[in-house]
């Protein structure tokens, strides 16, 4: 699929909680071209997020928490093209306030990036309506 296919269907923050589980919606508080401020929130997040995210346009979204109950919560999505395929690339770092709920992030982490990573192929997938021009495989760092 083209690589503005996997941007778009990442930098769609707002749909998130269509197709990833356990996501409720997201607020949009602020958003520009390349700029927004979303609040969002997960049973598995233990509250509110508000998170800021910068984009370049199929080129990469880079996250963090602005305010909320994480130590850290950052995180990326990079996305490369070649005259052969398509990658994209998803990192997080999740460090919680809550000394139980770090612990169970810390055991669940590579399990949640790769049920985002699936939930995320699905879609871009469906998003593509099987248009398979490049082929796109996709790496997470867990």
């Amino acid at each position: 699929m083209p690589i503005s296919i996997a941007y778009q269907v990442a930098a769609d923050i707002e749909k998130y909680h269509e197709f990833i589980h356990g996501m409720k919606p997201v607020n949009v508080l602020k958003k520009e071209d390349n700029y927004m401020i979303a609040s969002l929130s997960s049973r598995l997040l233990g509250g509110k997020v508000q998170m800021v995210a910068q984009f370049e346009k199929n080129r990469s979204i880079h996250f963090k928490q602005d305010n909320g109950p994480f130590k850290e919560f950052s995180g990326h999505w990079i996305f490369n093209e070649d005259v052969r395929s398509a990658s994209v690339e998803f990192a997080m770092m999740v460090k919680h306030k809550s000394f139980i709920i770090n612990n169970a992030l810390s055991v669940l982490g590579v399990n949640l990036c790769e049920k985002v990573i699936k939930d995320f192929r699905k879609r871009a997938e469906e998003v593509s309506l099987n248009k398979a021009e490049l082929p796109i495989s996709i790496y997470s760092d867990g």
